[in-house]
């Protein structure tokens, strides 16, 4: 039988997922509103965390096409022109058309919570067919608001909460 020594002073937890889905609701991006995602408020604890990856539960409507991004700003005045970081992307077509959990990891880094970030789906100037939805908690606030905005159309919280897992 062998000894091991163990100094527990030493040991370094491993980051865990945190995730919040409280709600069967949908939200979309169409033409009209080419972005969607979580506004980070306080009282959640996403705020100060340096964050590696997101998750959204997403699912597609009809036969969306073309290059959606998954991105973080460091607040609403940057969207959509000024992301921090880009978590990802996928294809709207590859999306299935029931919600299912979508985790998207940034290639280097982290992207540092504060309140005010926000972080969601960027499909992109331009008229798009379709829509990709995004599940959402529509009365529930605890962790964050859902936001939309355009390329034409300026920044609007529309309420709720989607559901969301972060890793960090």
């Amino acid at each position: 039988m062998s000894q091991n020594i163990v100094q527990p002073y030493r040991f370094v937890a491993p980051a865990a997922e945190t995730c919040y889905t409280s709600g069967g609701g949908q939200a979309r991006i169409t033409s009209i509103s080419q972005l969607i995602g979580l506004s980070v408020t306080s009282g959640t604890d996403i705020v100060g965390k340096d964050i590696t990856e997101i998750s959204f539960y997403l699912k597609l409507n009809g036969s969306p096409t073309g290059t959606v991004y998954v991105r973080g700003w460091d607040s609403a005045a940057d969207i959509p022109s000024s992301p921090a970081v880009t978590f990802g992307s996928f294809d709207a077509s590859t999306l299935g058309s029931s919600f299912s959990k979508h985790t998207f990891t940034l290639s280097s880094g982290t992207f540092s919570v504060a309140v005010g970030s926000q972080i969601g789906l960027d499909w992109g100037a331009g008229s798009h067919s379709d829509d990709v939805y995004m599940q959402w908690a529509n009365t529930d606030t605890t962790n964050g608001n859902m936001w939309v905005d355009s390329y034409t159309q300026a920044y609007e919280i529309i309420g709720g909460c989607p559901n969301y897992c972060w890793y960090g």
